[in-house]
């Protein structure tokens, strides 16, 4: 019974407003004044899910919820702190400059972090570049792939987020060390317990890959349709599957409200939603394509 509701609940998921449609306390007036006395039938309590829970929830696993990337559910199932370390956003070239100086100075340089996809605008840094300054300085290089993983050869270590794109639970990030035992040696964390054999995915390594190629062809396809429109513009080449564009209004000058009006609207419908982020003090409207549900309607 409840593996038939769960069922029912994504086939019909694409027809629920994306956000909850009621008010704070909305609970109060849809439950009774007492505990039951006697436990109820499962099929109450599934009714009672219908009827009062679902219209206050906001779908994330919708095939229109563009906004974040997803709460994943398969649908089959150092921070060092350190007063002669800086970090810095620049270019390979100037993070070179920057260590040769430290160097001269007495100092050791140790850690660079890198990004690989960042989680508002996809930015990627020049991780090759960067790779061959760490080895030349014999300095840990660190990648922060929020969005994706790559150049594994380079990174000491890298760390992902596989509840953005791998159909996983929220919040689930894999980290991999390319010697673990400088890790594990250096906090000793060698208890029996982490001794297990990683669990295998059943979802497949075919339908994966067809799931990333599929949401990456649709934000190209979104890209196109705003790329068209004289009243949008994209702020950024896309990277992967996230699709970052604004409002043209006629005077530049015009406040947050015009340019935030559109994505209100879009997300008031409840057709869809997507979300914001303000980079430089742009407002920047974000559609991350990442369900297993969202196709291509004509």
């Amino acid at each position: 019974m409840v593996v038939n509701f769960i069922v029912d609940y994504y086939k019909n998921v694409s027809k629920y407003p994306i956000q909850s449609q009621v008010d704070f306390g909305y609970l109060v007036h849809h439950g009774p004044d007492s505990a039951p006395y006697f436990r109820e039938p499962l099929e109450s309590i599934l009714k009672d899910v219908s009827d009062s829970i679902i219209l206050g929830l906001t779908h994330w696993q919708s095939p229109n919820f563009f906004g974040h990337f997803q709460a994943k559910l398969a649908l089959l199932a150092f921070l060092v702190t350190c007063s002669t370390l800086a970090l810095i956003a620049s270019s390979h070239h100037f993070q070179f400059i920057l260590m040769e100086e430290d160097v001269k100075a007495g100092l050791i340089p140790m850690f660079i972090c890198t990004t690989l996809g960042t989680t508002t605008t996809k930015v990627v840094d020049p991780i090759k570049e960067l790779g061959q300054v760490t080895r030349d300085f014999k300095v840990w290089l660190h990648i922060d792939a929020a969005y994706v993983s790559s150049a594994l050869e380079l990174a000491d270590s890298i760390n992902m987020n596989l509840h953005k794109w791998f159909l996983t639970n929220l919040d689930y990030c894999c980290l991999r060390i390319k010697k673990p035992r400088l890790l594990t040696d250096s906090l000793s964390l060698n208890p029996e317990i982490l001794r297990n054999n990683a669990s295998k995915t059943k979802y497949g390594f075919s339908n994966l890959m067809f799931h990333i190629r599929s949401n990456d062809n649709l934000a190209k396809q979104f890209e196109a349709h705003v790329g068209k429109d004289h009243r949008f513009k994209i702020m950024a080449p896309r990277k992967f599957a996230l699709v970052c564009f604004k409002l043209k209004p006629k005077q530049e000058k015009k406040g947050r409200e015009l340019k935030s009006r559109p994505l209100m609207v879009v997300n008031k419908m409840g057709g869809a939603f997507m979300t914001h982020v303000v980079v430089g003090g742009i407002y920047i409207a974000h559609c991350a394509v990442s369900s297993t549900l969202t196709k291509t309607r004509w």
